[in-house]
């Protein structure tokens, strides 16, 4: 027969046991949690960047000609283009460096990632601004999607009229 000392042992065990599984659930609902609320945070950050660039005639119109030629642009609109995909490009790299610690979901990422493309004017960014990015497993990852020749937007970027 369990003599009482005994009993008290068991019901603490118990209940320490239940507390742990408690608290293991509620880490678990927390980082989910988190991770939705990341997901959420990126994918309104990139919707501000396209609907901001999508809202000004006179921006979309000087990405887009700098994206396919970079060269028919005056120096002020080669800034501001440069600005707007620099804009861009702190977006993805925040959500590549969410994605490595595990806390942002690959998919996000990839569809983040569909904005890039290897027209010139993006290629003429990246020469420029390159050296800022310190982080060299983001530096290959951009370097990996020129070297494939990543053109999923291409198309977007030319106006219908252009081959």
């Amino acid at each position: 027969m369990i003599d009482r000392k005994n009993l008290i042992e068991i019901v603490g065990l118990s209940a320490v046991v239940l507390s742990l599984i408690f608290v293991g659930l509620e880490v678990n609902e927390s980082t989910r949690a988190t991770r939705s609320a990341t997901a959420a945070e990126t994918t309104a950050t990139i919707a501000e960047w396209y609907t901001a660039l999508g809202s000004d005639q006179e921006a979309s119109s000087v990405l887009r000609r700098f994206v396919t030629d970079p060269h028919s642009l005056t120096i002020e609109e080669q800034f501001q283009a440069v600005m707007n995909i620099h804009a861009l490009m702190l977006i993805l790299q925040s959500s590549f460096y969410l994605e490595e610690e595990g806390t942002l979901s690959p998919q996000i990422r990839r569809s983040l990632t569909m904005a890039m493309t290897s027209e010139p004017g993006i290629r003429f960014y990246w020469e420029q601004r390159k050296p800022i990015f310190v982080n060299e497993d983001f530096i290959a990852f951009i370097e990996q999607l020129f070297a494939d020749g990543y053109t999923h937007s291409q198309d977007f970027y030319r106006p219908a009229d252009e081959p």
